[in-house]
């Protein structure tokens, strides 16, 4: 999981973009919603290893 949610232009990353409704988050140009979801997973990740460990 971590390897596609590494870096703004994983895998992952695109595959939430592609996904992005027009009228969610209208205020974020690609860019910015690629790094907000690039983070919210991010997060997720490091709580989830945390658990695990």
């Amino acid at each position: 999981m971590k390897t596609n949610f590494d870096d703004e232009g994983s895998v992952g990353i695109d595959l939430i973009v592609s996904q992005q409704p027009e009228v969610a988050f209208t205020d974020m140009n690609e860019g910015q919603f690629r790094h907000y979801v690039l983070g919210v997973f991010q997060e997720f990740i490091d709580e989830v290893s945390t658990v695990v460990e």
